[in-house]
């Protein structure tokens, strides 16, 4: 399973459509500079709107949060913007892969914890 793409370097041609057909989160590596990417993701792939709530991208911007201030982000490149559907986080290039893994883990959890059933 494919759990993120680059936007630079798509891991297949069409990830969204990809995302779309697995139900699973979209999550994209998007190159800002030499030193740092944007991390997004997009839950409406997977999950219906009236089941998002927005604790979810909340938890994701303290987590955030924590890891500006361990790593010593500076302050012209920490950001984070969004809503309940899609979110994206300025990181360090070198962690990116590290943290695309482990926030498509938690949003994998998050959509089977509260996906409506059929």
């Amino acid at each position: 399973m494919i759990k993120y793409s680059h936007k630079d370097n798509p891991a297949i041609e069409n990830y969204w459509d990809y995302c779309t057909k697995h139900q699973i989160p979209h999550i994209e590596i998007v190159s800002l500079s030499r030193d740092y990417v944007n991390i997004s993701y997009d839950l409406m792939a997977c999950l219906p709107f009236d089941n998002l709530k927005g604790d979810v991208s909340e938890n994701i911007v303290k987590i955030y949060e924590a890891y500006s201030d361990f790593f010593n982000i500076p302050k012209d490149e920490f950001s984070y913007a969004g809503g309940s559907t899609v979110l994206g986080i300025v990181v360090r290039k070198e962690h990116s892969e590290f943290i695309a893994n482990r926030l498509f883990d938690y949003l994998s959890e998050y959509v089977s914890n509260n996906r409506t059933p059929l």
